[in-house]
């Protein structure tokens, strides 16, 4: 039997605690209680009004099954994470999410609102109002806040820092992943790299509205290696924050 999710999300669920069986005891509201042997749950996915045992919280690290925690609006606020398991590596994750015929749609999907939330976050950053133009096309906003600032344009400057991101974000995704046939993976119109690197390159734009003096001459590369080195920090962070947000992306779907 292959492993499945585990949703305790009802308001009848009290209690989860595990037996010296290794089975799931779940108690109910004016019902019986229900048994689950461990080795069949993939991953728990439970409301924060539920109790849980510290021995079912200890099973599951031990045993690489996730347990998400979620507010009772249903967002998710945290996940408790044990030792990784085969077939829950971001490798296999995507190999499972690829085989399903409707990952382009979630992926589109979830892309799109992850688009929207770098886009207000660097807009807020570099002091730009979130109108909804402003949210529709935050390149354009954006560029013409630099251009204000920096009396010439930037859509260079933040072309050159934004290639770089993505180069160190595609040999972070090729050494977690490695596989380059997946790391290649596209449909028409859409590249698993480019969509993901789209959302790197947006906080370019924070870098380069905050920094004092850009170069004037028509060649940026002997300028943007240092620049973006001298940000290194800032860039590790966001693409270590990105790879988190499209593995629990995967997670969620696929595990």
């Amino acid at each position: 039997m292959s492993a499945l999710p585990l949703y305790l999300c009802a308001s009848n669920i009290e209690r989860i605690d595990i037996d010296s069986s290794k089975r799931l005891v779940i108690s109910r509201t004016g019902m019986s209680i229900r048994h689950i042997p461990l080795h069949h749950i993939s991953r728990i996915v439970c409301n924060c009004n539920l109790e849980i045992s510290g021995k079912v919280l200890f099973e599951c690290l031990k045993s690489g099954i996730p347990v998400a925690i979620e507010n009772l609006t249903g967002e998710t606020i945290g996940w408790c994470m044990g030792a990784r398991r085969k077939e829950s590596t971001l490798q296999q994750l995507l190999v499972h999410a690829l085989d399903d015929p409707e990952f382009l749609s979630k992926f589109e999907e979830w892309i799109d609102l992850q688009y929207l939330s770098h886009a207000v976050e660097v807009l807020i950053l570099c002091g730009v109002s979130t109108t909804p133009v402003a949210r529709q096309n935050p390149r354009e906003a954006l560029c013409n806040a630099h251009f204000l600032k920096h009396k010439q344009a930037c859509g260079k400057a933040i072309n050159t820092i934004s290639r770089l991101a993505l180069h160190e974000f595609a040999a972070c995704l090729s050494n977690e992943i490695n596989d380059p046939e997946l790391i290649a993976w596209s449909r028409p119109g859409l590249n698993l790299i480019d969509e993901l690197g789209r959302l790197l390159g947006l906080h370019a734009h924070t870098d380069i509205h905050h920094v004092r003096f850009l170069p004037t001459g028509p060649d940026y590369s002997q300028w943007s290696v240092p620049f973006y080195e001298r940000h290194a920090n800032h860039w590790q962070k966001r693409i270590s924050n990105l790879m988190f947000d499209f593995e629990q992306f995967l997670r969620k779907g696929w595990l």
